[in-house]
């Protein structure tokens, strides 16, 4: 039996390192234990993403060729974050530069696209292996009661020209050659937001998908799925239940988190619904000037929240922007945020941000992996465990400020380490 940790600790600069255990034949100890129950497998790990927007796209363009090349590997290559999904805006959203539609001149186009999302897009698709969520901030304005692009709802009258708008969007980009695996209906269907938005009340949402947007998409014999929801979670389980349907275009729910965790919400839909598909679609911090071991807290709260969701009932994580500019944008509304990765403000690179480094231990989980029951003598330790073929994955986050100790019983002996305050370490045992 083999065991390496990798550690990522900002304190001691050390970054995803790697170092080799051994495993301890002496009895084993009942103080500070970390327990796997391996045959207590859950659900399917599949894997992280991130969101490509227009302002992923514009920060992307400041990299010289050899920056892109290392930022994309960064995200997608087995050895950075290994994304295997992204999240893409239908037309505009708040990070973009300007607002607009497909529908804002006399025929449908996607010309903006190509000059604001494709040269990021594009290079993605083309060069990894990717499943791309595809979600609408708003329906043009003039299917809109209010006109705008900003709030209001969707005018009953143009239930059906929205939903051909869709597939009409669906169509586009498979002539580009970009499929769009999954579908949803509106980012944060009950928010009025000062962007781009739209609201939706459930019963209207489902009248909408079950009257007119599925109907178009079995009719073109569509493979895109649907992923219902992406809004916040306080009350996931009555929403999910209110809005779904038996179709076999219905793929899974995506959930935000700004509102809280509420984990058990997670944990009811996976247990009523042990099939679908759950995932966090959109998750950020908002915007601060760059400070490494400030940001580290921002990392706690990331993996606090995802490993919460996994041990939950979660699939997918998707973060929102992959790459921002160092203050935060483009935002058309100057609601600026961070991301994993930002552009440096001294030089024409970008930072691997501690976000990004400890976001590196899930990419480390192989997708397709089985997440196992596991549990720790503290609530200080939050832990997160998996199992792949003859391998076993551990990562144990330090949410305080003080070192750890802690053991993990296995079947040859026990693993005896520590773990110092705000860090993070995946245990990886090979049989």
């Amino acid at each position: 039996m083999k065991v390496i940790k990798y550690v990522t600790d900002i304190s001691k600069n050390k970054y995803y390192e790697e170092e080799e255990l051994e495993i301890k034949e002496e009895n084993l100890s009942e103080w500070y234990q970390i327990r796997v129950i391996d045959d207590e497998k859950r659900q399917e790990w599949l894997g992280m993403g991130g969101a490509i927007t227009q302002a992923s796209t514009n920060s992307f363009l400041h990299l010289d060729e050899d920056d892109r090349k290392k930022f994309l590997e960064a995200c997608f290559g087995t050895n950075g974050l290994n994304y295997k999904y992204i999240r893409i805006p239908i037309g505009s959203c708040d990070f973009s530069p300007v607002s607009y539609t497909y529908l804002d001149g006399e025929e449908f186009s996607i010309d903006k696209d190509r000059e604001l999302l494709f040269p990021l897009l594009k290079e993605v698709v083309n060069n990894y292996q990717v499943s791309i969520l595809a979600t609408p901030w708003t329906p043009p304005p003039k299917y809109k009661t209010n006109n705008s692009y900003f709030g209001g709802y969707l005018d009953k009258k143009y239930y059906n020209d929205y939903a051909n708008y869709l597939i009409q969007y669906l169509e586009a980009y498979k002539r580009e050659g970009i499929d769009i695996n999954y579908l949803s209906i509106q980012n944060e269907p009950l928010a009025k937001q000062r962007w781009e938005s739209c609201v939706w009340d459930l019963n209207d949402y489902k009248l909408f998908m079950s009257d007119y947007l599925i109907p178009n998409l079995s009719k073109k014999k569509s493979d895109c799925k649907l992923i219902l929801w992406e809004h916040n979670k306080e009350d996931l389980y009555n929403v999910v239940n209110s809005i779904m349907l038996d179709s076999k275009y219905i793929e899974g729910v995506g959930f935000h988190w700004y509102t809280g965790s509420y984990f058990e919400q997670v944990r009811l839909v996976r247990e009523k619904y042990p099939k679908l598909m759950i995932l966090s679609t959109e998750m950020c911090c908002g915007y601060s000037l760059y400070n490494e071991n400030k940001w580290v807290q921002d990392a706690l709260l990331y993996l606090k929240e995802i490993i919460g969701n996994i041990n939950s009932g979660l699939n997918v994580f998707i973060d929102w922007n992959i790459l921002l500019q160092y203050n935060g944008g483009v935002n058309h509304k100057f609601n600026y945020c961070k991301s994993p990765i930002i552009l440096n403000k001294y030089k024409n690179d970008y930072i691997e941000t501690p976000i990004y480094d400890y976001l590196k231990h899930l990419g480390g989980i192989p997708s397709g992996s089985r997440v196992v029951v596991s549990s720790s003598y503290t609530d200080d330790l939050k832990v997160v465990s998996f199992v792949k073929d003859d391998a076993k994955y551990i990562i144990i986050l330090n949410v305080s400020d003080e070192l750890r100790d802690y053991v993990i019983p296995c079947k040859d002996g026990i693993i005896e380490d520590t773990i110092n305050g705000y860090s993070i370490t995946t245990i990886k045992i090979e049989k």
